[in-house]
């Protein structure tokens, strides 16, 4: 029987997971399914014929090294679904700038490498509304994402600044 492990986190339970429903297709077609962190150091990737990545909703939180466990699973004899390549231009959401330059509508976006208190205000001049989304380029789960009112930006600028305080980027 071949192995498929799906790659999620070490906690699900407070997330809204589906990756059980693949299993029975898979197991009908000749495959065993394990649920597999990727956070998890003591895992074999050679074990497994093909690795699907699904539910790893924390990746956000050490990119860099998701990235690093990702290589291991590719240079390993187990085939990697959602390639290295794509997993890697789509982890940082500044591809949406490369997609816009090719003509793919976005929706209006400022692109900005680290987060400006002082910048705020002038956002929704920029935009011309009275409501925009703040959030960082690599983010999953609506993680530090604020969606700000001209009325409230205020309140929330101690929690943005606190949020992007470590992030590169926003």
């Amino acid at each position: 029987m071949k192995q498929c492990a799906i790659l999620s986190m070490d906690n699900i339970a407070d997330f809204e997971a589906y990756d059980h429903l693949i299993e029975p297709h898979l197991n009908a077609l000749g495959w065993q399914v394990t649920t597999v962190s990727w956070r998890d150091k003591n895992v074999n990737w050679h074990d497994y014929h093909a690795v699907i990545i699904r539910s790893p909703w924390d990746y956000q939180d050490d990119a860099q090294q998701f990235i690093q466990v990702l290589k291991q699973i590719d240079s390993s004899s187990a085939h990697l679904e959602n390639s290295l390549a794509i997993a890697e231009w789509n982890i940082d959401k500044i591809y949406l700038k490369a997609l816009e330059q090719q003509q793919v509508n976005l929706v209006p976006t400022l692109w900005r490498d680290h987060f400006e208190p002082t910048e705020v205000l002038s956002y929704f001049d920029q935009f011309k509304q009275q409501q925009i989304v703040i959030k960082p380029r690599i983010s999953a789960n609506a993680d530090n994402t604020f969606w700000l009112t001209i009325d409230n930006y205020q309140e929330k600028m101690l929690e943005l600044e606190q949020a992007f305080a470590t992030r590169n980027y926003q």
